[in-house]
């Protein structure tokens, strides 16, 4: 049975972390959608002006970056403090969904350790990921979490693929253009570009050595109808996923105690049977 456990471990917890997330996306959404227009335009409006002051603070993003090397570089593997699923809401910017790699996450809205433990965070510094001319959000997350999967199958993604961001009642397309492995400390890739919108998606490589960061880069698309089903598809992919481990869990376990118990009522019918043996005449042969 302990065996079984350990063996099992890395899928409850990753199920269990999908579960959570999408417990979190799920209340995210129910109160973006209570919102009215007016009340999302004044967030949005409010979002944009942060970034538009960023443009003239690049030397930030260098500092920030610094700071978040030891999260990202770090295993963090275990569980996160404590704390409310309406913490998390508080706190979330948006959700990703990444259709290559089945992947659907929050996006936190400060790059700390609680938060990397439990989705995806906008590195401090970079644009808030709204959207517009000029800006270059920074969306990173780790890979080779035994309790969540996260970015671990980043590099799956290909150029061309798409990746969607949900913010403020919008969902915002991308496509990536570009992937590039950089140092630790080089800011080039990740500073804003005039004219550009841009989003990057950033985790650690190669896997479980974290020497240097893996960027998949998108460019701002046009959504369309058709990108609501790839999302819709990678909900329900996530819903099966949840569901079927659960299941084949269940199932296992379930084999695992019938062969216990098995094994426990095989020496009593043992032990009746030779008192049997003991207790029995022998027949008079003549």
């Amino acid at each position: 049975m302990i065996g079984f456990a350990i063996f099992t471990y890395p899928f409850d917890q990753n199920a269990f972390s999908q579960y959570l997330d999408q417990q979190v996306i799920r209340q995210f959404q129910k109160e973006s959608t209570a919102k009215n227009d007016a009340e999302l335009a004044a967030i949005q409006a409010k979002m944009i002006a942060e970034n538009e002051e960023k443009q003239v603070e690049a030397d930030i993003l260098a500092k920030e970056l610094a700071a978040a090397e030891a999260l990202l570089a770090n295993d963090t593997s275990g569980s996160a403090t404590d704390t409310s699923q309406d913490f998390f809401v508080k706190h979330t910017l948006g959700i990703l969904t990444i259709p290559a790699i089945n992947g659907e996450m929050p996006v936190y809205d400060r790059g700390t350790e609680i938060f990397l433990k439990k989705g995806a965070a906008l590195l401090n510094g970079s644009s808030l990921p709204v959207g517009g001319k000029s800006t270059h959000a920074v969306i990173m997350a780790h890979r080779g979490m035994p309790e969540a999967e996260l970015f671990s199958k980043l590099p799956q993604v290909k150029e061309g693929d798409l990746f969607f961001i949900d913010i403020n009642g919008e969902t915002l397309a991308y496509e990536v253009d570009q992937i590039n492995i950089i140092e630790p400390t080089d800011i080039d890739d990740l500073l804003i570009v005039p004219d550009e919108d841009y989003v990057t998606l950033m985790t650690c490589t190669p896997y479980m050595v974290n020497s240097h960061r893996y960027l998949v880069r998108g460019m701002r698309t046009d959504y369309v109808d058709a990108h609501a089903q790839m999302k819709s598809d990678v909900r329900w992919k996530t819903w099966l996923r949840i569901i079927g481990t659960v299941a084949a869990i269940l199932a296992a376990a379930g084999v695992v105690v019938y062969l216990i118990n098995r094994q426990k009522k095989e020496p009593s019918k043992t032990k009746k049977q030779k008192n049997s043996y003991v207790g029995s005449t022998s027949p008079i042969i003549k």
